[in-house]
């Protein structure tokens, strides 16, 4: 069972590459290739090590399993030739378990290289009965991956309370926050400025469509007074298909005029697909350090108040940025490396009043 599980990923490795080179072209081959030779070998080393020590009736079972793993993550690889949003039938019986299967098997492999000098040394001293106990040490990459999939489909809902005064402090710094989950915070004298940022979504088959349109409209039940669109909006199954990401905003037209964004790195590559659906949802188009846009009345303050953005293909430095803080409450969305340098000394002085929000990798809320 063993061979007939290695043949097949032998042929899967040479097969799937192949097939995305012709279609697709060379970048996409090249990627799917370099995906299966970091996967395979890990898998097929655990399916080895568990075929060695499960009881003999379990043994067709992790075959079948490692050999639907196989298949699993080809057929993934191999529609996104073609890329484009699938049934939930094609996503939770492919999408899903091929992207766990190529996370486990590239986890394992790693795992077992670092299990390697252990077992090494194990073996040598004559502990056998030792090296037998540990062999549950394999199943650690499996257990990961099944965690994973739990972690990857629940939704935590957190509140951040974030204090702001009037006047800054004297140097841009990291602000105290209070964090609260799975509780309420206490209500408050006044009711406070609302902020729903949505970071990363990535439409696709871990958050498809009606997922995510279910997410934020429940984000809007807040009634916040900013709704911040962060970036990386597209996976290459929704930037394949038009129209997912406008469907997926249409809570936000009922905010008109209180929803800002920018682009994050993934979103360059369907850049007219994204304005198109902010725009017809009533969404600032995506700012840059060029381009601004006024914040609502309820969110203004005092003075000129502004939003700013920067990403690392438009990055901000304090002379572009200074104009259009000088004097004002302002919002800065920034992704990674996007502020350059350091927004120090130059913006040290009190009078910029700016709450920097980090704008990568905060997932979908």
């Amino acid at each position: 069972m063993v061979a007939a599980v290695s043949l097949l990923a032998l042929i899967l490795l040479l097969a799937v590459p192949a097939y995305a080179w012709a279609v697709r072209g060379r970048p996409y081959g090249i990627f799917a290739f370099v995906i299966l030779i970091i996967a395979l070998p890990g898998a097929l080393a655990v399916h080895a090590r568990l075929s060695d020590w499960v009881p003999a009736d379990l043994r067709p079972w992790i075959a079948v399993a490692s050999a639907y793993g196989l298949l699993a993550a080809a057929a993934h690889l191999t529609h996104l030739v073609r890329a484009r949003l699938r049934p939930a039938v094609f996503r939770i019986l492919v999408s899903i378990p091929g992207m766990v299967f190529i996370a486990v098997g590239a986890l394992s492999g790693l795992w077992l290289l670092a299990l390697l000098p252990v077992r090494g040394v194990l073996w040598i001293a004559g502990a056998e009965g030792t090296l037998a106990s540990l062999r549950w040490l394999d199943l650690v990459p499996v257990v990961v991956g099944a965690l994973s999939v739990v972690t990857s489909l629940r939704v935590v809902e957190e509140v951040v309370r974030v204090p702001l005064a009037h006047s800054g402090p004297d140097e841009v710094t990291r602000m105290p926050v209070e964090r609260y989950r799975w509780r309420r915070p206490a209500p408050l004298a006044r009711r406070p400025l609302r902020i729903v940022q949505i970071a990363d979504p990535h439409i696709g088959p871990w958050r498809p469509v009606s997922r995510l349109r279910r997410m934020i409209d429940d984000l809007v039940a807040h009634e916040p007074d900013l709704v911040l669109l962060t970036g990386d909006f597209l996976t290459m199954e929704s930037a394949g298909t038009p129209g997912a990401l406008a469907s997926a905003l249409e809570p936000l037209r009922r905010l008109p005029g209180r929803c800002f964004a920018i682009f994050g790195n993934h979103d360059h590559e369907a850049e007219d697909e994204i304005r198109g659906a902010l725009a017809e949802r009533g969404t600032s188009p995506p700012l840059s350090p060029a381009r601004s846009a006024g914040l609502p009345a309820r969110a203004a303050g005092r003075g000129r108040p502004d939003a700013v953005g920067a990403h690392a293909r438009w990055p901000a430095r304090p002379r572009e940025l200074r104009p259009r803080l000088d004097g004002a409450h302002a919002l800065a969305l920034a992704r990674p490396r996007a502020l350059r340098p350091r927004l120090e000394p130059p913006l040290r002085a009190p009078r910029h009043r700016v709450l920097r929000l980090p704008a990568a990798h905060r997932r979908a809320g």
